[in-house]
């Protein structure tokens, strides 16, 4: 059996996993679907455990669950699914559904529900939810193989060996709106043209051909290069581009930042119409022009010289041609990693879901629990980390500096440096651990050395608790702890610095709130990514104070019900603006 991101889904032999209490339910729909697919294996499970351990061992091609069991409901059989991974349709078959639980299932990532006693629609649910999945496994495969295939290509482009720019006209249109204008256009126009132009990447190469620190000193000084002395190369440039030519080559002088005058030949390469982006190279013909120049001098004078440097040139000429057939042999190259390019990200992913602990060992040490975690990127630089020895335990929500792979590695080393401190440390104090973990993160990252300052860190919440005393501890860096009881909210402040960065020859330390616990305490964390997203609105941050409110309007619910709570206020509130960081929300229940 393949995995799911590699389903054939080859509808002819499949295998059917039955999640039902009831033996005569299961059997009247094995008998409903084998009417119209003989050939299907069905594997019938009345509880959780035999639930997961068919997901595990068997791993299905398709599951049908009843929405509510005696200790287990179908949306939580469809979550089980959604935390290990698993991208295989699921049917809720139930007796009777209201209509607003269904559309809530439906959002929540369910594909269908069929009441059990119109078991005529099944087959119907069924084949609409294969053909689902086949269309978002083809997107997804398609998404996988531009994006790996994008950072190949970002490696070649850096090691090229030629100076290569990656420019994206954000006027593309107007550009083309004014096609006409380019022919006849002046230095002015043209020069308007090239500040539109965004220069997005620029290797060594580049940057050493123009005398540029960084890619930012081209992007503002590109317009200032051209020499306005000719205006041909610069019209034919706008034409060229304002009819969108897959590639144009053309020769110009330049002027560098520091002021020197150069001579160079440029190749614009069409990679994206919609934006108006190209990969342009550089080649330095500036030798070769006053080459030029001194053997015009010397043909006045003598033949003999006249053809030896013409036999120079020619020479020079087939070196040219050589680099531009290694040119061609570097794009080539470019095509063909830019297509195999697949897996990287998607492994990254699978490394950091395996550190992260089991959620079901979180929810053991509690009464309820909710874990919220919904990265900006394929991978995060939020993660929650959990520990537990005897009648103590100890959760964190951590917010490592960056996101996406960045974040990703922060996150690594995070989740390291924790085991680390609570290990090695024996304390039930979350004050000294958090010390503890700020030395290691400064050490690891070699932060105490000359030079290596930078502010790369970890945000935390860090709580322990003691069931034999009933109490909390809690610190924090940057971040703060919220607690219902009784229906009223208390927050405790952590302390208003980093783990790790450039603050630790500063007297850093931090502070401790030990906190007396009871029964059906609610505690809850949360990284900056929720408060701090826009939307609304006035395109304003969700900020803290709403996020209180929302909490405390939520009690009286479920942890399950809090988190849907939280998701669906975080949805409406952003509606069609960008995720701006890594989000994550812990709840727990005493």
């Amino acid at each position: 059996m393949q995995t799911s991101n590699e389903r054939p889904y080859n509808t002819k032999n499949l295998k059917v996993l039955l999640l039902e209490d009831y033996s005569l339910d299961a059997k009247l729909m094995t008998k409903a679907i084998s009417t119209e697919h003989p050939n299907w294996e069905f594997l019938h499970v009345k509880d959780q455990a035999g639930f997961e351990d068919a997901l595990v061992n068997e791993l299905p091609d398709i599951i049908l669950s009843d929405y509510s069991l005696p200790q287990y409901t179908g949306m939580q059989a469809f979550l089980t699914v959604k935390e290990l991974g698993l991208e295989i349709p699921f049917i809720l078959v139930t007796g009777e559904l209201p209509e607003d639980e269904a559309v809530s299932c439906i959002k929540e990532g369910v594909d269908d529900y069929v009441i059990k006693s119109s078991l005529t629609r099944l087959n119907t649910a069924i084949d609409k939810a294969l053909s689902k999945r086949k269309e978002e496994f083809q997107r997804r495969k398609i998404a996988l193989e531009l994006q790996n295939s994008e950072a190949q290509l970002r490696t070649i482009f850096n090691k090229a060996g030629v100076a290569i720019c990656e420019f994206e006209f954000t006027n593309i249109l107007d550009i083309i709106d004014n096609r006409k204008m380019w022919q006849k256009a002046n230095f002015k126009q043209v020069k308007e043209l090239l500040t539109g132009a965004v220069i997005s990447e620029a290797n060594e190469d580049a940057l050493k051909l123009f005398s540029a620190k960084d890619k930012s000193e081209i992007a503002d000084s590109f317009a200032e290069f051209w020499c306005s002395d000719d205006m041909s190369p610069l019209r034919y440039t706008a034409q060229q581009i304002s009819k969108q030519t897959d590639s144009f080559e053309e020769k110009a002088h330049f002027t560098t930042i520091d002021g020197a005058s150069i001579f160079l030949k440029f190749t614009f390469n069409l990679i994206n119409k919609t934006k108006g982006r190209y990969i342009v190279s550089f080649v330095d013909l500036t030798d070769v022009r006053r080459s030029e120049a001194k053997l015009t001098n010397v043909i006045e004078r003598m033949e003999s010289v006249v053809q030896s440097r013409t036999e120079e040139l020619n020479n020079l000429n087939d070196e040219l041609q050589a680099q531009a057939r290694d040119r061609e042999l570097i794009n080539g190259m470019l095509r063909e990693n830019y297509i195999n390019m697949t897996e990287s990200i998607i492994a990254a992913k699978r490394i950091q879901q395996l550190m992260l602990p089991p959620k079901q060992v979180i929810a053991d040490s509690f009464s309820d629990v909710f874990i919220y975690l919904r990265p900006l990127h394929i991978v995060s630089g939020d993660f929650y980390w959990f520990y537990q020895k005897g009648s103590k335990c100890w959760i964190a929500a951590v917010d490592c500096t960056g996101h996406g792979v960045p974040g990703a590695f922060m996150s690594m080393i995070g989740s390291n440096v924790l085991n680390q401190a609570v290990m090695e440390s024996q304390t039930e104090s979350t004050s000294e651990i958090l010390e503890k973990i700020d030395d290691l993160v400064i050490r690891e990252l070699r932060q105490h050395e000359q030079g290596t300052e930078v502010s790369t860190g970890m945000d935390i919440s860090l709580c322990s608790f003691d069931y034999s005393k009933m109490e909390m501890r809690y610190s924090g860096a940057f971040h703060q702890l919220y607690m219902m009881r009784d229906n009223e909210l208390k927050t405790f402040r952590g302390d208003r610095f980093s783990l790790g960065g450039t603050f630790k020859h500063k007297g850093k330390s931090f502070g401790e709130h030990i906190i007396p616990i009871q029964r059906d305490d609610r505690i809850y964390m949360t990284t900056d990514g929720f408060l701090d997203q826009f939307g609304g609105p006035r395109n304003k941050k969700f900020t803290r104070k709403r996020f209180m409110e929302l909490i405390s309007n939520a009690q009286g619910k479920t942890m399950y019900d809090q988190e849907m709570e939280i998701k669906s206020a975080l949805q409406d509130w952003k509606g069609a603006y960008e995720q701006i960081d890594d989000i994550l929300v812990i709840g727990i229940q005493i």
